[in-house]
């Protein structure tokens, strides 16, 4: 079902409600996924007691990168040259609305020359297990900063010269350490083709590196100083409750 889809001139999207549960959202763009550059998207399930973030802020081509990671990939048509079906549950059922609940949608800093859309796929079987995306960051100034990653199963880095190491701490303890373009091969060996440009499919030139995280409790960056790093994350939603329970 189309969702919404943007008029011209325009940069930022009214709040856009969904009052029907659906298992995947596709997004289309006129820009290609390495033309995404500040617009963002959040998504949530509005409900009369606590809200569910499914994405707050997160820049699209993030969530792209990360919804069709090793799973889907990009397409384009003649007008649209992004479209990406984006999973926003586990296990393919739609998301359960309430009576009065509904899905909501905000865009922002959109570019008000080129189009873009929403759509929902619908699901036939209802489900609890929803995906969700959280954005997080490096500032300009540091130069080395962990993340806790526990109950995250995907990362995207945006890439940037400045970056010297990744490292990776494991649940048993063990480290291992990566150079941008060694953790970048691995990456593309995972998911080596990922985008379809008229009849020929190519990588994603986006400016990102997206990879696993499962079995991955921390993630530590190295990088010079003067450049500020996004990096956000997919929510594994079973491994995250486990982790977030209390050590008897």
């Amino acid at each position: 079902m189309k969702i919404w889809q943007s008029s011209e001139n325009q940069t930022e999207s009214p709040e856009i409600p969904l009052n029907k549960g659906i298992t995947a959202l596709i997004l289309g763009s006129a820009l290609a996924h390495h033309n995404l550059t500040t617009e963002v998207i959040s998504i949530w399930v509005e409900k009369a007691g606590k809200n569910i973030d499914i994405a707050k802020e997160i820049l699209l081509k993030d969530l792209v990168s990360l919804g069709t990671f090793a799973e889907d990939i990009i397409q384009s048509d003649g007008t649209l040259l992004t479209i990406a079906n984006i999973d926003l549950t586990k296990d393919g059922g739609y998301i359960v609305l309430q009576e009065s609940e509904t899905i909501k949608f905000k865009l922002r800093n959109l570019d008000g020359t080129k189009n873009y859309e929403l759509h929902g796929l619908e699901g036939f079987y209802p489900t609890n297990t929803i995906i969700m995306y959280e954005r997080k960051s490096m500032g300009s100034e540091d130069v080395s900063r962990d993340f806790d990653v526990k109950g995250y199963d995907l990362g995207s880095l945006q890439t940037d010269g400045s970056i010297t190491e990744i490292s990776f701490t494991h649940e048993n303890g063990s480290v291992t350490k990566m150079s941008p373009f060694e953790l970048k091969v691995m990456s593309r060996t995972i998911d080596s083709a990922n985008y379809i440009e008229g009849s020929v499919i190519k990588v994603s030139q986006a400016n990102r590196i997206v990879f696993p995280l499962k079995q991955i409790v921390n993630v530590n960056i190295r990088k010079e100083p003067g450049v500020r790093l996004d990096f956000s994350l997919r929510i594994d939603e079973s491994d995250y409750i486990r982790y977030q329970m209390p050590t008897k």
